[in-house]
């Protein structure tokens, strides 16, 4: 979503790098990417999943954008893709969170709580459908600093984009839907207030850390 209205915003002259998308002939198949004429790569940077290594390289020559998510609502959405290589059961589903939630841990550790020295922009993705014209502003800005932000163009940009669903078949746009969360916790299959509090505990540090609130404490 960030990036269709980016890209809409800006025109032909952005380019995005799909780093974990088959790559043609002429992709140079590194992070950052070594194009001058991209100006965003998407990474995940999974190589955190494994506990023995230290993920991609930070390259203080290049401007981070940051966009982090509860891991609540962030787990439900990654089971969701999880699904299309995997049977939709209670064993599936805590076998996600074991695969996920250090990943989660080790990346908000390196990206956003870690004292370095690179540029970067963290967004919570909580505030991006809160406040969508400011937040989406204030990632305009970044890719352009110093340039005037036409307000007007990027609302109506945002509030016309389509949003993803995404199941365990497909991913679909949702035309005109605009920027908004849609997903509620309560109504996934495997919710259980105990599960979810326990969540919550493991990642004490890195809630208090973004400004998450523990919903489900005892």
């Amino acid at each position: 979503m960030t990036v269709r209205i980016m890209r809409r915003y800006f025109g032909h002259d952005f380019r995005v790098c799909e780093f974990y998308h088959d790559h043609h002939g002429d992709c140079c198949d590194c992070f950052p990417c070594i194009n001058s004429s991209i100006n965003l790569t998407k990474n995940h940077d999974f190589e955190l999943t494994d506990p023995n290594h230290p993920g991609i390289p930070k390259v203080k020559s290049v401007p981070y954008l940051v966009m982090v998510r509860n891991y609540l609502e962030a787990s439900v959405s990654g089971y969701h893709l999880f699904l299309r290589r995997n049977p939709d059961t209670r064993k599936s589903w805590k076998r996600y969170v074991e695969i996920s939630l250090p990943h989660y841990q080790r990346f908000i550790q390196k990206w956003v709580l870690s004292n370095d020295s690179i540029e970067k922009l963290v967004i919570r993705y909580e505030d991006l459908t809160a406040d969508p014209y400011r937040v989406l502003g204030e990632i305009a800005s970044f890719f352009q600093p110093g340039e005037q932000l036409d307000t007007a163009r990027l609302g109506q940009l945002i509030d016309s984009v389509e949003s993803e669903d995404s199941d365990a078949k497909r991913t679909k746009l949702v035309k005109g839907r605009g920027v908004q969360a849609t997903r509620k916790i309560e109504d996934f299959r495997h919710f259980t207030p105990r599960f979810f509090r326990n969540l919550e505990k493991e990642l004490t540090d890195e809630f208090s850390a973004l400004g998450y609130d523990r919903r489900y404490a005892a």
